[in-house]
């Protein structure tokens, strides 16, 4: 018979209660040999730990809080050298690494997507679409030419691109940008060509053709609505630069703030036109 007397003894109940833990841990760690009962009652099957034994527990659970699954602390409770324990951590470090980068793509994903909802609400909401002077920043995008067929839809949620993405293992964050060579045709309805933009986020060592964006002026505008009906946009800006005498580059880009990524309702969508200005009119 065990002497389960002793005052250094417990059973599974006990120790799970003391150490905080469930029975059904206790015996998942037994499973992966991590925490072997000292004692087993033949015949009825009872598991006693001593005070040694449990003291294995806090340590388990400082290892799964530095983010080691149950499966990698295979001889924690053993007497392995240091080396194996800084191979251990070094291991863990970089595997943290990586997962902190894939966090870190995550958040900015996530939060520029936010940016976005947040901007197209400014814009719906103040009825935001007169026309102005704004300079951009140079920033680098991926980028892919297509066949334009004037649906939006398919030109925004777009099946190719998305794969030309995975098959250069590319990951993208911020808003759909198009970029059209010729405003003019754009304005016309005589597109035939779009080149589809989206910044990268995380590691861009790849082979995906880039394009640079920005370092100049433009004149933008919001367009509020149904996306097809953006030549009003391009109209209006063409109106206000030959006003306050803005001479316009040839080209034009449009930036999906909200789009069908993010909303059915054509009413909520919301599109910057942006086009570059070389320099002002004299009077």
């Amino acid at each position: 018979m065990l002497n389960v007397d002793q005052k250094k003894l417990f059973t599974i109940g006990e120790a799970a209660k003391l150490c905080g833990v469930s029975r059904k841990t206790l015996r998942f760690y037994e499973k992966l040999g991590l925490l072997i009962p000292d004692e087993i009652n033949e015949e009825n099957g009872y598991r006693y730990y001593n005070e040694d034994s449990l003291q294995l527990i806090p340590v388990i659970k400082y290892y799964k809080q530095m983010g080691f699954k149950l499966q990698e602390m295979e001889g924690i409770e053993g007497d392995e050298e240091y080396y194996y324990y800084e191979n251990s951590f070094r291991s863990k470090l970089d595997e943290l690494e990586c997962e902190k980068q894939e966090i870190e793509k995550k958040y900015t994903s996530v939060s520029d997507w936010l940016d976005l909802i947040k901007e197209a609400d400014r814009a719906l909401a103040g009825n935001l679409d007169n026309v102005n002077v704004k300079y951009i920043e140079a920033t680098t995008y991926y980028s892919l030419e297509q066949n334009y067929n004037y649906d939006c839809k398919k030109t925004v949620i777009n099946i190719p691109w998305v794969r030309h993405l995975e098959a250069n293992n590319a990951e993208i964050t911020g808003p759909v940008v198009l970029y059209f060579s010729d405003s003019k045709k754009r304005l016309q309805g005589k597109s035939c060509k779009v080149t589809i933009m989206q910044k990268p986020v995380g590691n861009d060592d790849n082979d995906i053709v880039k394009f640079s964006f920005g370092d100049q002026l433009f004149l933008s505008t919001y367009h509020l609505g149904n996306p097809e009906k953006i030549q009003e946009s391009y109209a209006k800006i063409k109106f206000w630069a030959e006003k306050h005498h803005f001479i316009c580059k040839k080209d034009a880009f449009e930036r999906y703030v909200v789009d069908y990524w993010t909303t059915k309702d054509e009413t909520k969508i919301v599109t910057e036109v942006l086009i570059p200005i070389e320099k002002r009119m004299c009077n």
